[in-house]
C-alpha cells in the first residue's frame, strides 16, 4: 500500500493530468515516471483501463478502500479532477496530523529517560556509594536503593528476560484489535488530548464524507467505507446512525438529534459541529457543503486541544523526570554527606 505521502503524490499528480484534458489512459502512463518504485503497477493499471476496466477497478491494491470509493463515485459523476483534488488535500491535512501526534512521543520519552536513570542510579551506583561510605543504615532512600539492589541484580538475567518477553507482549497487545482499542479509549477519556483528538478525527472523516457524497455516493454507503479512518470506540456511533437512516428509515436532522435519543446513545459523544451539520444538510440539501465547511474547524479545534495536552504532558513528564533523577541523587549524595559529617 502506498504512505500518505505517495498518495499525496499520486492524487495532485493525476488531478492536474485530469485538468489538462489527458485522457485517463493518457494520465495513468505518465504515472510511471512520477512514481518510479510503483512502474508496474501504473503500467498494469494503464493496460487494464485500455482494456475496458475503470481505474478504481486496480487502485485497491495501492490505496486504501475509502480513497478508491472516491474514485469509483468521481468516475460515476465525470468529476475526476475534483475528486483526486480533494484525495491529495486529505493525505496531506493526515500527514499533518500525524506529525503533531507524533509530538505525543516526547513527553513518554522524557518520562521513560527518567525512569531509566532512576533504575540505574539506585541499582549500581546509590548501593556502591553508600558501602563506601558505610552507610547502610543512612536515609530511606538508600534503603531502597540497597533493597532494589538484592532483590534485582542477583537475578539480573530472569529479571532481564521478564522485561524481554512483558515488552514483546505488549507490543503485541498494542498491534492487536483489543489493544488499539484499549489505547484508543484511553486516549479519548483524557483531559484536552481526549477532545481533541475526538474533534481531530471527526474533522478527517468529515472531509471524506464530504468528498464522498460531492461524488453522489450516498450517507450510508460513505458513512460504511470511512469507518476505518476512527478508532473502534468511535465507530459505534456512525454504525448506529448508519442503521437508523438505511434501515429505519429515519431522515439524517432526526438521527442525529441526541435531543431525542438516550444518555448511552454513542451519539452524544459526537461534536455539535457533526450533528449540526446533519441538520443543516438535510434541511438543505447539501450534506456535502456542510461536511466541508465543518471539516476545517473541527481539525484547527483538535490540533488546539492537542497541541495543549502536549504542552500539559511535556511539562508533568519534566516535573516526573526531576523528582526521579533529583531521589536517585539523594540516594547517591546523602551517605557521602553522612561521612563527612561523621569526619568532622
Amino acid at each position: 500500500m502506498m504512505t500518505l505521502a505517495e498518495i499525496k503524490v499520486a492524487a495532485s499528480t493525476l488531478a492536474s493530468n485530469c485538468r489538462g484534458r489527458l485522457t485517463m489512459p493518457e494520465a495513468v502512463a505518465m504515472m510511471v515516471t512520477v512514481q518510479p518504485h510503483y512502474a508496474d503497477f501504473w503500467r498494469e493499471a494503464e493496460r487494464s483501463i485500455h482494456a475496458g476496466n475503470p481505474l478504481s477497478t486496480c487502485l485497491p491494491a495501492v490505496w486504501p478502500a475509502a480513497l478508491v470509493a472516491a474514485v469509483k463515485a468521481g468516475e460515476e459523476s465525470a468529476n475526476m479532477e475534483q475528486v483526486f483534488a480533494q484525495i491529495s488535500k486529505a493525505s496531506e491535512i493526515q500527514q499533518q496530523l500525524r506529525k503533531l501526534l507524533m509530538k505525543l512521543l516526547y513527553p513518554a520519552a522524557i518520562g521513560l529517560a527518567g525512569v531509566v536513570l532512576f533504575f540505574f542510579t539506585m541499582l549500581f551506583v546509590a548501593p556502591n556509594t553508600a558501602r563506601s561510605f558505610r552507610a547502610q543504615d543512612a536515609n530511606a532512600i538508600t534503603q531502597l536503593a540497597l533493597s532494589m539492589e538484592a532483590l534485582f541484580v542477583p537475578y539480573w538475567p530472569a529479571v532481564l528476560a521478564a522485561l524481554v518477553v512483558s515488552l514483546a507482549f505488549g507490543l503485541k497487545w498494542a498491534a492487536s484489535t483489543e489493544g488499539k482499542a484499549a489505547l484508543s479509549a484511553i486516549g479519548l477519556a483524557l483531559p484536552y488530548l481526549g477532545p481533541g483528538l475526538r474533534e481531530m478525527y471527526f474533522g478527517i472523516w468529515a472531509h471524506y464524507m464530504a468528498m464522498l457524497c460531492a461524488a453522489g455516493m450516498s450517507t450510508d454507503r460513505a458513512i460504511l467505507l470511512t469507518l476505518e479512518l476512527m478508532p473502534l470506540p468511535l465507530r459505534e456511533g456512525l454504525l448506529v446512525f448508519e442503521r437508523d437512516i438505511s434501515r429505519n428509515n429515519l431522515a439524517l436532522s432526526t438521527a442525529a438529534n441526541v435531543a431525542s435519543l438516550s444518555e448511552a446513545d454513542p451519539r452524544q459523544l459526537w461534536p455539535l459541529f457533526v450533528r449540526r451539520a446533519f441538520i443543516v444538510g438535510d434541511r438543505t440539501g447539501d450534506l456535502a457543503g456542510e461536511l466541508q465547511r465543518i471539516a476545517p474547524e473541527l481539525i484547527a479545534l483538535g490540533v488546539e486541544k492537542i497541541s495543549l495536552a502536549i504542552e500539559f504532558g511535556n511539562i508533568a513528564a519534566t516535573i516526573i523526570a526531576g523528582v526521579l533523577a533529583a531521589s536517585s541523587f539523594v540516594g547517591i549524595y546523602a551517605p557521602i554527606i553522612g561521612a563527612v559529617k561523621t569526619f568532622h
